[in-house]
């Protein structure tokens, strides 16, 4: 509840609290314990929340390691949700240091969770939508077309599913059509717009 008082208000108290509240539920739980996975996660998500604000380099690094943690722990069920926020964690520390290992290791996460995903599974839209755009920030990086290529790929594989709400249609669409721009600007290729 602190965290969403946060997440309303962004009043940083809020979040100094929530975040000293889930270290304290850490404590409470015992290693095996069902809900051990969902805790070090929300820790994490707390800590990669205020790095965004402050870009203290110990939320971040912490925010990965109980990412990695609850990763390891987690059940069939959450593990994919988990790898996805952990991703993220990397995307946060990437974009604040420019250490290609980081959005390496995001881009890898990404393909693991669209390969894992059926093609009937409502996350995979996107899984497939967020791999696109880290592989764009690995292309604006680096100017590897083949990343660039890949991103159209998945950007419009995470379209392919009719049950997409509306606005995320239009983020991916929007998304796409930036990409493909991008790639007739670099390659004048008109063929690949199709």
């Amino acid at each position: 509840a602190i965290y969403n008082k946060y997440l309303l208000t962004g009043d940083m108290q809020d979040l100094d609290e929530a975040l000293r509240l889930s270290r304290k539920a850490i404590e409470g739980v015992l290693d095996g314990e069902e809900v051990q996975a969902a805790v070090l996660m929300n820790l994490g998500l707390k800590l990669a929340a205020r790095f965004d604000l402050l870009e203290e380099d110990g939320d971040i690094e912490e925010a990965i390691h109980f990412g990695n943690e609850a990763v390891s722990v987690a059940n069939n069920v959450d593990r994919k949700r988990f790898l996805n926020n952990l991703a993220t964690f990397y995307c946060s520390r990437y974009a604040a240091k420019g250490n290609a290992a980081d959005m390496d290791t995001a881009v890898n996460i990404g393909r693991q969770l669209v390969k894992e995903s059926s093609e009937d599974d409502y996350a995979r839209s996107a899984y497939s939508g967020n791999l696109g755009s880290w592989l764009q920030d690995r292309y604006d990086a680096t100017g590897a077309l083949v990343d660039l290529q890949e991103s159209i790929d998945y950007s419009r594989q995470s379209l392919l599913d009719d049950a997409i709400p509306i606005m995320d249609q239009v983020i991916g669409r929007n998304n796409l059509a930036e990409r493909l721009s991008r790639w007739y600007t670099r390659t004048k290729d008109v063929d690949y717009l199709k």
